[in-house]
């Protein structure tokens, strides 16, 4: 994995790609038997993306190796691709997505996966994973696994991928964790961009684009108001700093008042995957973050039936959260939302679990 990829990376593209597996193999395979396929076909996908930028170059080098009768070819593959390793079969694993008849699908992948170099090949012995092609084949799995790890709903490139523009059309944009500030508790990015889009002579002032001390006093001020007065009326009722007077949120506009429909798109509701919330501890995340304008609204907790746990552990995991934890749930009324909205057994989406939503 690349350096640039944290632990919420891999933490999300492993709950990601296990989720596949449960719900292409689980009536092919004992949940115990899942990696016999999962793990290879990551790997398969990792190496293929990681080529991808290569493989033309390779195929190009591989035709004048051929023509001009060269043996010994490997050393000139692996300068043309870049990387210790190549494949010199015609087909990505995108280029099979397409595959509509089962047995050309099959015939293909073979010819791809000896397509390899031997380095890879051994990886592949050594997993012994051409054994479950003719499984995955009699079930029509092998192209569903294809398309899910193919799908840019995840990254195994090295490259790091911008979060999608939005989500379901319904106004919600990816949010990236990077962007979070653990110590203040707030999505800086987001923030900055909400102040400089809507006033940007106050932006200014505040001196959003550096880390400075007026940045810093004015992220302390609105950490402040927000543990004493909670996110919600921060939001509904702006804040205060030194001569500045801020507005952090436009409400929802009358159906004929065209500036307040203006001010309000300009709001920006994101929702933030793996929310690392730990000063000491990149490893302890909450599943997914929701925001308006930077200012935290809403955490999730995930379950599903792969990890073995309910909705009962994602309450008792939001108990043990620590106080800095809790910061990101913000207070008042979005720290009682947390409770209620901790997750759901599939895994797919959170819903109410318990009580009735606050009003």
């Amino acid at each position: 994995m690349s350096a640039d990829m944290s632990n919420g990376d891999l933490n999300w593209i492993a709950n990601y790609v296990w989720g596949i597996a449960d719900d292409v193999l689980r009536d092919l395979y004992v949940r115990g038997k899942y990696r016999d396929v999962i793990l290879p076909m990551t790997v398969l996908r990792r190496l293929d993306a990681v080529l991808e930028g290569s493989k033309q170059a390779v195929l190009d080098m591989k035709a004048a190796l051929d023509n001009a009768g060269v043996v010994e070819q490997d050393a000139a593959l692996r300068q043309a691709a870049g990387q210790a390793f190549y494949n010199t079969s015609r087909f990505t694993l995108s280029d099979l997505r397409a595959r509509a008849n089962r047995q050309q699908l099959t015939a293909d992948f073979r010819a791809y996966l000896d397509g390899f170099s031997p380095s890879v090949q051994d990886i592949l012995d050594n997993l012994e994973f051409r054994n479950q092609i003719p499984r995955l084949s009699r079930a029509d799995a092998l192209g569903t696994l294809i398309k899910k790890l193919t799908s840019p709903d995840t990254n195994l490139s090295p490259a790091r991928a911008d979060p999608p523009d939005g989500y379901g059309g319904v106004g919600w944009s990816g949010g990236n964790f990077h962007d979070y500030d653990r110590e203040y508790g707030v999505d800086l990015v987001q923030l900055a961009a909400f102040l400089c889009g809507t006033q940007p002579e106050a932006a200014a002032a505040l001196a959003l684009s550096e880390d400075g001390p007026t940045r810093r006093a004015f992220l302390t001020r609105l950490q402040g108001e927000i543990a004493k007065r909670g996110t919600i009326d921060v939001l509904r009722n702006g804040g205060k700093h030194g001569a500045l007077n801020l507005d952090l949120f436009y409400g929802t506009p009358s159906a004929h008042n065209l500036k307040a429909r203006e001010r309000f798109e300009q709001n920006r509701f994101t929702a933030t995957p793996q929310l690392s919330y730990s000063g000491d501890d990149v490893k302890r995340a909450l599943d997914i973050g929701l925001f308006i304008n930077g200012l935290p609204v809403f955490p999730f907790e995930l379950k599903n039936s792969l990890t073995k746990q309910t909705i009962d552990d994602a309450f008792l995991q939001y108990q043990r959260i620590s106080s800095r934890a809790r910061s990101c749930s913000s207070s008042g009324a979005a720290t009682t939302s947390s409770t209620w909205c901790a997750g759901c057994g599939c895994c797919r989406s959170a819903i109410w679990t318990r009580g009735q939503p606050p009003n």
